[in-house]
């Protein structure tokens, strides 16, 4: 029972809360109950089909309740969605991945944050972005063989995933909690490593 309708209906006479069941058609649902109540409590007796025409009333009240609690617990998800804030690999990341192991590994962090938002037509543009950057780095490498055109060629496409693919599918203003980089590290050095073995067994071009 609502405490508000309970203490004001502990201050009435018999005939005021009289007055609210012969005219419960009149009056809050809430405020019918309560009287009805504060009767009973004083010793009042109401019959089975006295108490049968307060039907309206009662369901009235039930379903004002099950919203009300609906509307707290739709409430409570929404704060806990919005405290929910996704973990995204920082822009710093992408750039030292980008330069240190190849731009497709900074774009595959890229494409990591895109689907942990859930775009992921945005992250297989970003993906073939990488391999072509990347295709065209090894077709360069290849004419000019300068390890200092690449790291040049890295950095700029680091730069393109921060700039532009960034601000396009997560967006500067997006919330986020840096992610850590140390299984992401692992992976790209398990990756490299072995590669950087073999072409060191490879003979070299005289």
């Amino acid at each position: 029972m609502d405490p508000y309708y309970a203490n004001k209906m502990a201050n009435k006479t018999e005939l005021e809360l009289l007055e609210y069941f012969n005219n419960h058609q009149k009056y809050v649902p809430v405020a019918v109950l309560a009287a009805v109540a504060e009767l009973q409590k004083r010793g009042r007796t109401f019959s089975e089909t006295e108490l049968a025409t307060l039907e309206p009333e009662r369901q009235a009240v039930r379903q004002a309740y099950q919203a009300e609690m609906a509307a707290k617990a739709a409430e409570t998800d929404n704060d806990e969605e919005a405290e929910e804030v996704s973990q995204l690999y920082t822009p710093n990341a992408i750039v030292g991945f980008s330069i240190f192991f190849s731009l497709l590994f900074g774009a595959m962090l890229l494409v990591t944050n895109i689907r942990e938002l859930g775009n992921r037509k945005g992250s297989w543009i970003v993906v073939g972005f990488g391999i072509a950057y990347m295709a065209l780095e090894v077709v360069l490498f290849q004419l000019y063989r300068s390890s200092t055109l690449t790291l040049g060629l890295n950095l700029i496409g680091a730069l393109i995933l921060n700039f532009y693919f960034w601000p396009k599918y997560i967006g500067f203003n997006q919330g986020y909690e840096a992610k850590p980089i140390w299984r992401a590290l692992l992976i790209s050095i398990l990756i490299v490593l072995p590669l950087i073995i073999i072409a060191s067994l490879l003979p070299q071009p005289e």
